[in-house]
């Protein structure tokens, strides 16, 4: 894909999110699809109804083909700075996460 002179990879990247913030009286564990990162942050949907301020775990699979011969997940976590609404019903509520400057790669073979 192209756009303004550059190109555009798109890759589906699966994570698994986890909180250490208290959702309505428990923590919670979820998967989704990463929309959106940068080196910044990160755009993803959830069904847990998490706030702005919430500290999210998330870790990111790596896809094979950029690690063939092992299987690599990126671990790192942050803060909730903007949450969109859903606009249907039963759709999942969209998270903008700022991300902190620790990070670490779990490789398994």
């Amino acid at each position: 894909m192209q756009h303004k002179g550059t190109y555009c990879i798109i890759i589906v990247l699966l994570i698994s999110i986890s909180s250490t913030a208290v959702v309505e009286g428990k923590s919670f564990k979820e998967k989704t699809l990463l929309e959106n990162i940068s080196s910044t942050g990160a755009y993803f949907c959830l069904d847990s109804g998490v706030t702005v301020g919430s500290k999210l775990n998330l870790v990111i699979e790596v896809p094979s083909e950029l690690s063939p011969n092992k299987k690599v997940k990126l671990q790192l976590g942050g803060l909730t700075v903007r949450l969109e609404k859903p606009t249907k019903k039963g759709k999942k509520q969209g998270v903008a996460i700022q991300f902190s400057k620790k990070f670490k790669f779990i490789t398994e073979e």
